[in-house]
């Protein structure tokens, strides 16, 4: 059954009485869905997909405040990655382990919860810095795909507002569009990022390189801004390999990236270029700053190794 299928076959509602009154919200509700499934999963960037399933919550679901965690299986903990709350920066600081307070309940049981009056169970925790003991109504969906935790929605209503049943229903069926769609596009950006590194090193490959020094030199023609190129490798390094093996040869290109990565900026860009080449690409810097970079490297090279660096 493909995953279409699957997500179609789920919308059917539970089986409780509907008044022909709400027949229209309730087919146009499932007409939503529907869309709601193919926008998210066409979404390839985290940030945007966030704000896109807060976006589509907040059209089916009338609520006060919402929260989206992804979670961490080696750590068993969610992060807060969105929240739409007045206390959003508070949020945003707090982890929560699983099975710790609601949130906690629903990922570790792998069940989707609504509590009327949260703030009188014994499960709830208070995010620290936020009101204790504030009225306020949630539901929780863990967002389960393929068989994996991929975090939790939380939606809340204020000053004693419920949910009903139909709500409850949609929220999980959102969860379910939700979860696939992040399970997506994690596996994209994996393979973006595969794309983009050094397998052996970590750092950017040559590909990354050629194509940042040809916008970054384009950027510098227009603004008259200054970039540094500067162009590292290992001096015989193939003696080393001879002699001691590829795997010294290996560990020599694994610590030179190391003391590369620490001995630049966060806007610089450190590729693996090829074989024993590195390149660097040093924004808004001359010549006197790059040198500065190479002689931060050279010391910072363990004693025996700093021989082998070539600075071009």
């Amino acid at each position: 059954m493909s995953v279409l299928s699957h997500f179609v076959r789920s919308l059917a509602p539970p089986p409780v009485a509907v008044s022909t009154q709400v027949v229209a919200g309730t087919v146009e509700s499932y007409e939503r869905l529907a869309d709601v499934f193919h926008a998210v999963l066409g979404e390839q960037s985290l940030s945007a997909l966030l704000e896109r399933i807060a976006d589509e919550v907040e059209a089916l679901i009338p609520h006060d405040t919402l929260t989206i965690y992804t979670a961490d299986d080696v750590t068993r903990t969610l992060i807060p990655v969105l929240a739409r709350d007045p206390w959003a920066d508070e949020i945003m600081q707090s982890t929560t382990a699983f099975g710790e307070g609601l949130t906690g309940w629903a990922v570790e049981h792998r069940e989707a919860v609504v509590v009327n009056q949260a703030h009188l169970d014994p499960r709830v925790k208070t995010v620290p810095g936020t009101p204790v003991d504030e009225e306020e109504a949630l539901i929780s969906v863990p967002l389960i795909a393929r068989g994996q935790v991929k975090g939790a929605l939380n939606i809340y209503r204020e000053g004693g507002k419920a949910f009903d049943d139909f709500e409850f229903h949609l929220a999980k069926r959102l969860g379910d569009a939700a979860a696939l769609a992040l399970d997506n596009a994690e596996k994209t950006a994996a393979l973006e990022h595969q794309a983009q590194t050094d397998g052996l090193t970590g750092l950017f490959n040559h590909r990354v390189f050629h194509e940042t020094l040809r916008l970054e030199l384009a950027l510098a023609a227009e603004t008259d801004a200054r970039t540094a190129v500067l162009m590292l490798d290992l001096d015989d390094f193939k003696h080393l390999n001879d002699v001691h093996g590829h795997a010294a040869g290996d560990a020599a290109l694994r610590i030179a990236a190391d003391v590369i990565r620490g001995a630049i900026r966060e806007a610089d860009i450190a590729c693996r270029i090829g074989g024993e080449e590195f390149g660097l690409i040093l924004p808004r810097s001359d010549a006197a700053a790059a040198l500065l970079v190479a002689r931060r490297i050279q010391d910072g090279l363990p004693l025996g190794t700093a021989p082998l660096l070539g600075v071009g």
